[in-house]
């Protein structure tokens, strides 16, 4: 284990890259905000278009669908010609159709707006991920990891903030439009202050030869998409229909929806950074495994106890373990393919999610139906959890990083030497 980390603090090997820290957490949290906002606006946009709760889910899952495209294009886009441009465009466009998704006109023009969000809402990731984990070293990718994906939880708990304080001022349709400043403040801080990864090397490297990324895909890479894939949909089945859970089933009021789902992201605030972090010292295999266990019993504290006190608990604990598991993503992802295809890597992990989290609010919504949105969530949630577990345990043959990439890149987290080529 010692020949593959050095005894530097990873807080401290994170300091002289701050900049490339706050740009790829920032937009990831703008990137939360704009998708969250809808899932606390779910029933009210419903009643104004006259649709019902499972039209709305078709409106998360048409997006999420969208999601695929932005990042398998914007994935080998930033493989060609750089991690920051795409990463900066896929910032400026989710916030601009968000924007015009408040001046839907009717339910088909806001399913378009968002659908066409969606896009850009998965294009900055497979930028900013690669770009963050080339920029920081062995001992802090881990920590940098579960900051970067904490930013989903902040961007959520924003949400629920506009939801509690703006939205019974400003109606439904101006929500959209309130991450538009930030994210034009993000872009531009990380054109003047984030230095591109993508070598010039490796930039005319790529013009004279064509990338065949078939050949990235083995069993180590396979694993991952799968992997990401089945959190993902634990993820989508846990939390996009749980402030509609909330306001229809335990008919609270936006103040103790608010409470809830900040208690809720705390936890994967401090979990994914604290996740990433234990990567350092175990490996991808044990630890996914002992967080999927414990979400089982989470769940039925997280849905089926009614008690305010109790459901507090089944927030923070769903927070700590379905969702600060996506803390070693970035890093899970990022050993499985080299330099040269590791956006191509990222995109497509993601891409896997987007299909996956994009069924799961729409098969939680038709469950609903003749179960209840209670146990459909429930059953979805725990089921998820089990085949997450089967699929984290399994041991891939080979990873993509080799000897080579462990030394010049100081060593990867969780990885064991037996596994690189």
């Amino acid at each position: 284990m010692d020949s593959y980390f050095t005894k530097k603090s990873a807080w401290k090997s994170l300091s002289p890259h701050k900049s490339v820290l706050f740009s790829s957490t920032s937009g990831w949290l703008l990137d939360a905000f704009d998708f969250t906002i809808l899932l606390f606006l779910l029933t009210t946009i419903g009643k104004a278009f006259h649709v019902s709760l499972v039209d709305m889910a078709l409106v998360l899952t048409g997006t999420l669908f969208a999601k695929v495209i932005g990042n398998i294009v914007f994935g080998r886009w930033a493989d060609k010609t750089g991690r920051k441009f795409p990463f900066m465009f896929g910032v400026l466009w989710f916030a601009a159709f968000a924007g015009l998704s408040g001046l839907a006109w009717n339910y088909e023009s806001f399913f378009i707006f968002r659908v066409i969000f969606g896009i850009g809402f998965g294009g900055q990731w497979s930028a900013a991920a690669p770009l963050l984990m080339e920029s920081v070293p062995s001992e802090g990718k881990g920590l940098a990891s579960g900051i970067m994906m904490a930013g989903w939880e902040m961007g959520y708990s924003l949400s629920a903030l506009a939801y509690l304080f703006l939205f019974p001022i400003l109606g439904w349709r101006p929500m959209f439009a309130l991450a538009i400043v930030p994210a034009l403040i993000v872009a531009i801080f990380t054109n003047y202050r984030v230095k591109e990864t993508f070598t010039e090397e490796l930039r005319k490297a790529k013009k004279t030869v064509k990338i065949k990324y078939n050949k990235y895909v083995n069993g180590g890479a396979l694993q991952g998409w799968a992997f990401l894939g089945a959190i993902n949909f634990l993820g989508y089945a846990a939390w996009s229909l749980y402030p509609t859970f909330l306001e229809t089933v335990r008919h609270f009021s936006p103040g103790y929806i608010f409470i809830l789902i900040f208690a809720y992201s705390l936890a994967s605030i401090f979990g994914k950074p604290i996740n990433g972090y234990a990567l350092k010292y175990t490996n991808d295999r044990i630890l996914p495994a002992i967080y999927m266990i414990l979400v089982i019993p989470s769940t039925f504290i997280y849905l089926i106890y009614s008690l305010f006190s109790v459901m507090i608990l089944g927030a923070v604990l769903i927070g700590l373990f379905a969702n600060s598991i996506f803390g070693i993503v970035p890093v899970y992802l990022g050993k499985r393919f080299p330099e040269e295809a590791r956006a191509f890597g990222s995109g497509t992990g993601y891409a896997v999610a987007g299909v996956t989290g994009g069924i799961a609010p729409y098969l939680v919504a038709l469950l609903t139906i003749p179960y209840g949105l209670e146990l459909s969530m429930t059953f979805f949630i725990i089921a998820a959890a089990i085949v997450s577990l089967g699929i984290a345990l399994i041991k891939p043959k080979s990873l993509a990083i080799t000897e080579k990439d462990l030394k010049s890149e100081g060593g990867w987290v969780g990885v064991d030497k037996e596994f690189a080529k």
